[in-house]
């Protein structure tokens, strides 16, 4: 950490262009970020002794962070789970990494940091308010008792660096849960989950996609609307664009956008139909779960 807060000092681009975003001092921020589309510093051999670059930047981008929102701020980022969804590979919560970005799984491995407790759409904080937004919380990824139900409380900002809304906005699934669309179930997961050694009961659910039904995620929709309306902040670098918008506007906007359009967040309507004559339950044991096949007329 010593480098990277060389390093900081050296090169203050990032924090003066996180302050230009709005962010500032004591707020809680969740950040999506690309390495590969973030103008990097360029760092000292004598500060890359023993370290490699990446870990020199995340330092950096860190504390970068740190700076702006000071010791009252909370950092927030996205910590999944792909390969639990996959290949049913049993989740720890210690140990499982996050497989979103290097960013995230950086901020997962520091002291203090608190994870929410879900095998597949976990967050992870640090910062006074992480147990706030990560202790706790339902079995389901998304939805009331969710991690990301309790950004919005906290007055989250979204922190996009080199990530853009378009492509990062995992909080769009919370609204389409919310709102209830069409084309997304609960599914259960069931595969082994564990927690200071010992199981964790499920079932665990998430709004997910039906597959084989031509539904494509499209959140660029939602941001060229927030781009419009003059709602997202942002920075243009010479590797693209920071962003940054109130968890609060995306919440309102997001829903009333899904009020007038329930396929705002995929490329087009797709309508399922559920033929209730070919409903099966298969496994009566507890928990209980059905599985809907797709009526092709």
């Amino acid at each position: 950490m010593e480098a990277a807060r060389q390093l900081l000092g050296k090169d203050r681009s990032l924090v003066e262009n996180i302050k230009s975003l709005g962010v500032g001092s004591g707020d809680v921020v969740y950040t999506a970020t690309d390495l590969t589309r973030l103008p990097l510093p360029k760092p000292d051999r004598e500060m890359l002794r023993g370290l490699k670059r990446r870990e020199l930047w995340l330092g950096w981008v860190y504390l970068s962070l740190r700076e702006v929102i000071g010791d009252k701020g909370t950092i927030v980022t996205p910590t999944f789970s792909y390969d639990y969804a996959r290949s049913n590979a049993p989740f720890f919560y210690e140990k499982s990494p996050g497989e979103v970005c290097n960013f995230s799984e950086y901020v997962r491995t520091l002291k203090g940091a608190v994870r929410s407790l879900h095998p597949l759409f976990s967050l992870t904080a640090v910062g006074p308010r992480a147990r706030e937004i990560c202790d706790n919380v339902g079995k389901s990824a998304y939805g009331q008792r969710s991690a990301f139900s309790r950004l919005r409380k906290a007055g989250t900002i979204f922190l996009f660096l080199g990530a853009p809304l378009g492509e990062s906005l995992t909080y769009a699934h919370h609204l389409e849960q919310l709102y209830g669309v069409n084309h997304y179930f609960n599914k259960v997961f069931d595969a082994p989950v564990y927690k200071d050694g010992e199981p964790v009961p499920g079932p665990w659910l998430a709004f997910v996609r039906y597959l084989g039904c031509d539904i494509e995620i499209y959140i660029h929709r939602f941001e060229k609307h927030l781009r419009d309306k003059g709602l997202l902040r942002v920075r243009k670098t010479a590797k693209g664009e920071m962003q940054a918008v109130a968890c609060d506007v995306v919440h309102e906007e997001g829903l009333n956008c899904l009020a007038a359009n329930p396929w705002f967040f995929i490329e087009k309507p797709v309508y399922i139909r559920l033929d209730q004559s070919n409903l099966e339950i298969f496994d009566k044991s507890v928990p209980s779960r059905l599985v809907g096949f797709v009526d092709k007329t």
